[in-house]
């Protein structure tokens, strides 16, 4: 019993500082964007004009697009259905 409570005081103990540099990097990250006079909203207009950004946002939207076409959502929302239905299960 006692060693159960160990380990999970040690995985508690982990968590919490995996936590603590969670929000110490997000909070370094905010000041350094602060230091380098980048304002804190993203709207679209800034997200399409900005060079470096275009490409991964046409990526994803193509791979957003082939996704739907391919059907994959319908066969994986069905997919019990299907396979009690044909009694493979």
């Amino acid at each position: 019993m006692e060693e159960m409570d160990t380990e999970f005081q040690q995985q508690a103990a982990r968590s919490k500082k995996t936590k603590a540099d969670a929000e110490k990097l997000a909070a370094d990250g905010a000041e350094e964007s602060k230091a380098a006079g980048e304002s804190s909203t993203f709207t679209l207009a800034r997200l399409l004009l900005t060079a470096e950004l275009r490409r991964p946002l046409l990526i994803a939207c193509h791979l957003q697009v082939i996704q739907q076409f391919s059907g994959i959502n319908a066969v994986r929302s069905c997919f019990c259905f299907i396979f009690t239905r044909h009694h493979c299960c």
